[in-house]
């Protein structure tokens, strides 16, 4: 009978349905993901770990658009004003505008005979990519739209097409063809879900030139801050793609890809609460209140993404009995694993900077974490030290970002807290130190047994933050019945 009341529970709260259809898509897309590297081998692995990365960059030629109007939409009240109408309308217009002359690039490369970045035989595949970098801009402003106002039915569908889709080209096109299958997979995917979004559309559409400035005001430092704090792995990855083979390439490829894979399960919370959480935390709320939200942010979140990520580690070796051609990404993966954790230990911090409007601060820290890893990851190359050394670079870049943001929420509540206290109530002393250890340990050549001991470790210095996720957890099914 309690088994029953919770499924019912659970249907019937959207957020919870919508997060297992993410969940679904996200397992179809690490089979397919598996599937793709088993297929491709590490060397052609690495030309689409390369097409992967560009498709990475040209997402943020909508110049932050996206998070502009998620930040606007959601610091207002009204869904349903003419404000509403004059935040999608010149969105839409620029990012259609760019959408253009991203194809018209992509066909003058390819079908111009352009050589460039020769090594992964890019001409080859630029017109597909351009095309589908387009939609997916597009459909990303829509997609904001629709999550602000809490309808996640039509973006339920999209994911589950942008995973679908490229999971039927791995079946439907022999090995030497499959990037070219698994683009054109993603143009369709972009056509069909662009459709979905449009057709009757609950909200306003509309071509505009008019507050072209002020969106790309709020749009650009949110996008410097997204792609910096993107471009800590990023940057990383190009480097690599650079200076390393392309077999490397493909190794690194791959652990940046199961990486991104396994934390989506994550990011799909961040991505439904980042709304209510800028709501919540805009001007005018109390310090106290401020304070005490994102101390139970950082609690709750952070100690959900660092046990998922131990977990994970210890499930490395299964991974890799199905891709022992990979077996070197081992130690690479899980350092990026740990990396990413520390990095969305600071969702709090983050989400009060946004509703605070501080997207500038936010994008400064941003770069100077990005430089510090920049630089890090030249000395490694200059020492002709293995990449391994490269996805630590990472690590220490990520810790710097959280800590450079605590300070930030420190500022701007304006108490005698330290930026240190802030860090540290976001990723815990002990955590800090188990998460130490188990790189120490996979430097060593045993990353298993630094996963391992760090899980276990974990389990036992962290249970009293475990137990009150838990807790947490049953309230709110609780309050959902």
């Amino acid at each position: 009978m309690r088994l029953r009341e919770l499924a019912i529970r659970v249907l019937k709260n959207p957020y919870l349905l919508f997060t297992g259809n993410r969940y679904f898509g996200f397992f179809i897309q690490f089979i397919r993901g598996i599937l793709v590297a088993k297929f491709l081998g590490p060397e052609l692995f690495g030309i689409w770990g390369f097409l992967s990365l560009m498709n990475h960059y040209l997402v943020y030629a909508n110049l932050g658009l996206e998070s502009a109007v998620n930040v606007e939409l959601a610091t207002t009240d009204d869904v349903e004003s003419s404000h509403t109408k004059n935040t999608i309308a010149p969105a839409l217009s620029i990012t259609t505008l760019i959408g253009v002359v991203l194809v018209m690039a992509g066909t003058w490369i390819q079908f111009g005979d352009v050589q460039i970045f020769d090594k992964y035989e890019f001409s080859r595949y630029a017109f597909l990519l351009s095309i589908s970098v387009a939609f997916f801009n597009v459909q990303q402003i829509l997609i904001n739209v629709y999550r602000v106002r809490g309808e996640f039915l039509r973006i339920a569908i999209v994911d589950l097409l942008r995973a679908a889709l490229p999971l039927a080209a791995v079946f439907l096109f022999p090995h030497e063809f499959l990037i070219q299958g698994l683009l054109l997979s993603m143009v369709t995917s972009g056509v069909i879900g662009t459709v979905v979004l449009l057709f009757r559309s609950p909200f306003p559409l509309a071509w505009s030139s008019q507050k072209w400035g002020k969106m790309l005001g709020i749009g650009l430092p949110l996008m410097v801050y997204s792609l910096s704090f993107y471009l800590i792995q990023m940057a990383a990855h190009t480097i690599v793609g650079y200076y390393y083979s392309v077999k490397t390439m493909g190794l690194f490829s791959l652990a940046v890809s199961i990486t991104n894979a396994f934390m989506l399960g994550i990011n799909t919370i961040v991505w439904v609460a980042l709304p209510e959480m800028i709501s919540r935390l805009r001007e005018g709320i109390e310090p106290a209140i401020a304070r005490s939200l994102i101390e139970e942010i950082n609690r709750i979140y952070g100690s959900l993404v660092f046990l998922f990520v131990f977990a994970i580690g210890c499930s490395l070796p299964i991974f890799f009995v199905i891709l022992p051609q990979y077996e070197p990404a081992h130690a690479i993966l899980l350092i990026l694993l740990l990396s990413k954790a520390v990095l969305l230990a600071s969702f709090g911090f983050n989400a009060f900077s946004l509703a605070r409007k501080e997207q500038v601060r936010m994008a400064t820290n941003s770069f100077v974490s990005f430089t510090t890893v920049v630089i890090l990851s030249f000395l490694v190359v200059f020492f002709k030290l293995d990449s391994v050394w490269i996805a630590l670079a990472i690590f220490l870049g990520s810790i710097l970002f959280t800590y450079l943001q605590g300070r930030v929420t420190s500022e701007l509540i304006g108490e005698t807290v330290s930026s240190t206290s802030y860090f540290f109530q976001a990723i815990p002393l002990s955590t800090l130190l188990i998460s130490i250890f188990a790189l120490a340990v996979t430097l060593f050549g045993n990353p298993f047994v630094g996963a391992l001991i760090g899980f276990l470790l974990y389990i036992i210095l962290s249970r009293e933050r475990l137990a009150h996720v838990v807790r947490y957890a049953k309230e709110k099914l609780s309050i959902s019945s």
